[in-house]
C-alpha cells in the first residue's frame, strides 16, 4: 500500500482526536480548579462573565446595561446577579461594589 498522507490519516486520525480530548481535558481540569469552591452554577456563569469583561489587569467597569445584558444572557435576576456577586466576593474571587470589581486571581 502506498503510504499517502491521505492514507496515513484516515488510519491514525481517531487516535489523535482521542489524544487531543484528553489532553483538553485534563487542560481544563487543571486550569478550572478554582470553580470548584463557587456553590452554584450560577455563580460559575456570573463568573466566567466578568472575566470577559476584565480588562488585562484584572478590573471591571460592571455598568448596568452589563448588568442588563447579563441577566438576559443567563435568563436570571437582578437579585440573582446581586447574589452572585456577593459569593465571589465572600469566595475571594472579587473584590469591589456597584459598578467597580477587580478579579482576584
Amino acid at each position: 500500500m502506498n503510504l499517502t498522507f491521505d492514507n496515513w490519516y484516515r488510519e491514525n486520525r481517531i487516535k489523535y482526536i482521542d489524544l487531543s480530548v484528553k489532553e483538553l481535558h485534563a487542560r481544563y481540569d487543571e486550569e478550572t480548579t478554582w470553580v470548584f469552591g463557587l456553590k452554584s452554577a450560577i455563580d460559575i456563569k456570573v463568573f466566567t462573565y466578568l472575566l470577559r469583561l476584565a480588562d488585562v489587569h484584572g478590573n471591571i467597569n460592571l455598568t448596568p446595561s452589563c448588568r442588563k445584558r447579563l441577566a438576559e444572557l443567563l435568563n436570571i435576576s437582578m437579585q440573582q446577579i446581586t447574589n452572585s456577586l456577593n459569593s465571589l466576593k465572600k469566595e475571594e474571587l472579587i473584590k469591589g461594589s456597584r459598578k467597580q470589581y477587580k478579579v482576584l486571581l
